[in-house]
């Protein structure tokens, strides 16, 4: 298997036009007050540019033997892209309560806070805001950890059937881990 895939393309509009002036001393004020004064047409003609050129690199070839044990070449690149979100994520979705272990649950309170989108100032005290808002986001990276685990199982020995050897413990806690995974797909980007 080889896989090749590019970065995302810069969208180039008015403003980022006539930031290029700032290269040659321009003011940024100044900049953005011509950006302000272009024609309506220029943005038009910016956006049709980016559909021409905004399409990114993608190249993958695939051998047959990278389909025989699919699970395991799909884990293998997982893993390290669930680790990288993990520790380079800006922000954490929404995790139900019931994803979570009892000690990850929110109470009452604190699902208000996110279910309401409430901020800091209707909070009780900046020391309960701070640990809801670091429990939101720890419950997310436990999330993840789980995928990983899991995930990490198919690449330790992928001629063992885990299914047949490990406790039934061990068994529902990864198909919870694959539930989570494919639940929280939509939410694996930074």
């Amino acid at each position: 298997m080889r896989v090749y895939i590019g970065p995302y393309k810069k969208w180039w509009g008015p403003y980022q036009v006539m930031e290029l002036l700032t290269w040659a001393g321009v003011n940024k004020d100044y900049c953005d007050h011509l950006a302000d004064k272009l024609p309506n047409w220029t943005h038009k003609l910016c956006n049709w540019f980016y559909t021409l050129y905004s399409k990114r690199k993608i190249k993958i070839k695939l051998h047959r033997y990278d389909t025989w044990s699919m699970d395991v070449t799909l884990a293998h690149i997982i893993v390290p892209m669930l680790e990288q979100l993990r520790d380079t994520k800006h922000g954490s979705p929404y995790i139900d309560n019931m994803d979570v272990p009892e000690e990850w649950r929110m109470d009452k309170e604190e699902q208000d806070l996110f279910d309401n989108c409430r901020g800091y100032a209707e909070y009780s005290s900046e020391l309960d805001y701070n640990r809801a808002e670091n429990k939101f986001h720890d419950r997310y990276k436990w999330v993840l950890g789980e995928m990983i685990w899991a995930f990490g199982l198919y690449i330790q020995d992928d001629s063992l059937d885990y299914d047949e050897v490990v406790d039934a413990d061990h068994l529902r806690r990864k198909q919870h881990a694959m539930y989570l995974f494919g639940k929280y797909f939509d939410t694996l980007w930074d």
